[in-house]
């Protein structure tokens, strides 16, 4: 399931900076397949606390992330809702 367009009442946020750990995050979780914690904390060289933080600073600036459970991969998180962003 590719993520979905938000409503027009969703926020407008500002997308991090290109080449940034943000934007690696952002592009990991926009993928059909998502992205296990794992996988992110491996990708950004983050701990888990930390790479849980950003999940939740995410969902503040107007994300929405889904987490699932597969048997195979256990939890894993994908952007559901990519919010407007604005423009500089």
């Amino acid at each position: 399931m590719a993520p979905r367009a938000c409503d027009e009442h969703e926020p407008t946020v500002l997308l991090p900076r290109a080449g940034s750990k943000q934007a690696l995050v952002i592009d990991m979780l926009s993928q059909d397949t998502g992205a296990t914690r794992d996988a992110l904390v491996k990708a950004t060289g983050w701990l888990p606390h930390t790479t849980r933080a950003a999940l939740a600073g995410l969902r503040k600036r107007g994300f929405v992330i889904e987490r699932e459970r597969d048997d195979a991969r256990g939890t894993f998180y994908r952007i559901a809702c990519n919010p407007v962003a604005a423009r500089d």
